[in-house]
């Protein structure tokens, strides 16, 4: 991919110092960013399995009061006058 759009890039504009080395650059990292992602080892079926379920396990949400108070910010709220709209 990073080949590619480099091959594309120069086929549209003139070659500078400083886009030869910006390719260089991101094709350097394509490739470093694939050998790392294939290089690793895949997970197995069971790890995947208690790794999802730990993401996107349901959040409990309860009807008990937040241990912090909102005064601080309800405070400035009541304190604003109504404008003087017609």
């Amino acid at each position: 991919m990073g080949l590619a759009s480099c091959i594309v890039f120069f086929a549209v504009f003139r070659a500078t110092p400083f886009s030869v080395v910006s390719a260089a650059g991101l094709v350097t990292w394509a490739a470093y960013q694939f050998r790392r992602s294939t290089g690793a080892k895949p997970m197995t079926l069971e790890t995947w399995r208690k790794y999802k379920d730990e993401a996107f396990r349901p959040k409990v949400f309860t009807d008990a009061p937040r241990q912090r108070s909102s005064g601080p910010i309800r405070r400035p709220c009541g304190r604003r006058s109504p404008s003087n709209r017609r």
